[in-house]
């Protein structure tokens, strides 16, 4: 057999596997998710049949058997009827959540029909865009995004770490948004360059050291399992031939802070953490960008105002009227849109909008 260059012939089987392995597992348990809804709302609406529409199939027929114009007309119904196990509205980002979730589940199971309902310029699925944007336009209305508001993430303060360290839950005894496929061609995989202290101090929290320490006691295993991180041995010094998963890794953070005597945090809350620390320290946008990883707007979700920023811009935006004023709230504001208290030093006024 003459040589070749190229590679060995892939079976059916591997070719799948490969296209679906691109596929983040986050990505393929959220779409199977919002099929699951669409499928249980399915089962249990009692009128199953179009009312006007003739050209369009029965509920009864599998969503990715149907037409476009049939899956057009019976998402459309959906939309405006989907509701949570109690029966309250999703919140408008989380419909949207739903419905993209059944688009590219319909993505997967027909690649050949190019179904894109949330594409603008996809003038088959007008009817079901006009009616979501509607329903989200009206749940928004209605308070549903702010009754269903996600709790705050807040970041691990110095105080926190400090205490970390002091009763050795931190200390020497103990890569996410690119993926390199077609989308991520213009990005170039991110390198952390992190300087930690002169060679000349010793600092028991060197980074480097850690890391450099941990690299050398999982080097013999990691040949074997491709994973990072490897779970602590309960003996010795040492880490199991056993990968450490993703519920366990989150665990960790709100495990230390329970011991420690502190509000649970989740792992979440490093992130936080992170683009807190170098947003108040005044560190330009694209530095934290290199940091955190974040290409979008997302960042600016992580990124916690101090109390000291927020009263130096209160301070400049204060009416210069003196000490005393006489302002009232008109009684028409909801009282769910404004919360009015005090601080440790300062009264506050919250505004939701």
């Amino acid at each position: 057999m003459a040589f070749s260059r190229f590679r060995a012939a892939k079976t059916a089987e591997e070719e799948v596997n490969l296209v679906r392995n691109a596929v983040p597992k986050s990505t393929q348990y959220k779409n199977k998710w919002a099929y699951g809804i669409f499928e249980e709302w399915q089962r249990q609406r009692l009128v199953k049949v179009p009312i006007v529409e003739v050209t369009v199939e029965s509920l009864d027929t599998p969503l990715v058997e149907m037409s476009v114009l049939s899956i057009n007309y019976w998402l459309t119904k959906f939309v405006l009827e989907v509701a949570k196990p109690s029966k309250e509205r999703y919140p408008p980002k989380t419909l949207y959540g739903i419905i993209s979730g059944i688009r590219r589940f319909l993505a997967e199971q027909k690649p050949s029909e190019d179904i894109n309902a949330l594409n603008t310029s996809e003038k088959r699925f007008t009817i079901l865009r006009s009616a979501l944007d509607a329903e989200m336009k009206d749940a928004t209305r209605a308070g549903v995004a702010l009754q269903n508001k996600k709790a705050e993430k807040f970041p691990v303060t110095q105080e926190e770490e400090n205490k970390f360290w002091e009763m050795g839950l931190l200390g020497w005894n103990v890569a996410k948004s690119f993926h390199g496929g077609l989308t991520d061609l213009k990005y170039e995989p991110r390198v952390v360059k992190h300087v930690c202290h002169p060679l000349i101090e010793n600092d028991e929290s060197c980074l480097v050291e850690l890391y450099r320490m941990y690299i050398g006691l999982v080097q013999s295993v990691s040949n074997e399992i491709t994973a990072f991180y490897f779970k602590p041995n309960s003996k010795r010094f040492a880490y199991d031939k056993q990968a450490v998963g993703i519920n366990k890794l989150n665990g960790i953070l709100p495990s230390m802070s329970k011991e420690a005597g502190f509000k649970p945090k989740s792992s979440h809350c490093l992130c936080v953490t992170c683009a807190s620390a170098l947003f108040n320290a005044g560190v330009e946008e694209k530095l934290i960008r290199d940091r955190t990883g974040h290409r979008s707007n997302a960042l600016f979700k992580y990124e916690n105002v101090s109390e000291m920023k927020s009263t130096e811009v209160s301070d400049i935006l204060e009416p210069k009227c003196g000490p005393t004023s006489d302002v009232s709230l008109s009684k028409e504001v909801s009282e769910t849109a404004v919360e009015v208290g005090t601080s440790a030093s300062s009264c506050v006024l919250s505004i939701f909008q």
